[in-house]
């Protein structure tokens, strides 16, 4: 009902609609106040809209996707000047991470100033959310800040935080440094998950590190963790590049055997083995295919 006489903006019946609902008692839930802020933001009327974001946010209550959009709406058309404006810290980091997935780490920035400056704590998901975008953009050393401000915060590093450190600094190069936080993550007693694993295997893998990775793929076996098909088929190329043909045929056979290739994760071996000219392995890979009618 509300958003049905918003959308025909006959906004003292909204407001008596209100009031209404706080003589019956009857609570708003979040999807109300988003329903109001949406309706008010279309509206135009930018000054209400801003009254219910402040008095959802007085209530603790955390807005949905439509609402976090009109936060970022307020922000992108009227920048940082909304200083009545308290947001939480659900919704700074909302706001961080629309903004990094943009590219805009302008706005990251100023974001996290003003969620400093109004005194919101940030959390390990508020430093996740900034490191991503920064190490995505290859600003190591703002990720190398970010992480001494976590420390300095006495925010502790989780699964993710590691996953996203390895992934970034693998794709920029930095192999030994990305070793270096799984080794980290496995002393402040987190487990690695399949993420941690998959990623350093496949930076082992392409860069030919046999030893490395074998050691790495030893511990997936006995944690009983799987390999994917695109990990797999990366350790196949590094065996053949590496002139370990025999260790090559027998990698793909274990997968072969366990049936859990499909058609790409063949396609992937035999172009292995045929792109360094190893053609009739490519021709026992195919008729691996064959026989498994896949």
């Amino acid at each position: 009902m509300l958003r049905t006489l918003g959308k025909a903006r006959r906004w003292n019946e909204v407001e008596r609609l209100w009031d209404e609902m706080g003589r019956r008692t009857i609570k708003p839930i979040n999807s109300t106040y988003g329903t109001l802020t949406d309706v008010y933001s279309k509206g135009g009327l930018r000054e209400k809209e801003l009254n219910w974001l402040a008095l959802m946010n007085e209530q603790g209550m955390e807005p949905d996707e439509v609402t976090i959009g009109i936060v970022v709406q307020i922000y992108a058309v009227n920048g940082h000047d909304q200083e009545h404006l308290c947001l939480s810290s659900y919704t700074y980091n909302t706001l961080i991470d629309t903004y990094g997935k943009a590219g805009r780490l302008k706005d990251v920035s100023e974001t996290f100033a003003r969620m400093l400056k109004e005194g919101v704590v940030p959390n390990t998901v508020t430093f996740n959310t900034m490191i991503h975008p920064y190490g995505n953009h290859g600003q190591i050393e703002e990720v190398a800040s970010l992480m001494q401000k976590m420390e300095q915060l006495g925010c502790i590093p989780d699964t993710r935080t590691y996953n996203i450190l390895i992934a970034l600094h693998t794709k920029h190069g930095n192999i030994d440094l990305a070793a270096g936080y799984f080794k980290k993550m496995k002393e402040s007693s987190l487990k690695p998950d399949l993420v941690s694993y998959r990623t350093l295997l496949y930076a082992y893998s392409i860069r030919h590190m046999v030893v490395e990775a074998e050691r790495l793929m030893s511990e997936m076996d006995e944690k009983g963790l799987d390999m994917d098909e695109f990990t797999q088929s990366a350790l196949t190329r590094m065996y053949i590049e590496a002139g370990m043909l025999e260790k090559a045929l027998l990698w793909f056979k274990r997968f072969h055997i366990a049936g859990n290739m499909s058609r790409d994760g063949y396609s992937a071996n035999i172009d292995a083995f045929g792109e360094c000219g190893y053609v009739s392995e490519a021709e026992e890979v195919l008729n691996a295919v064959k026989r498994g009618k896949i």
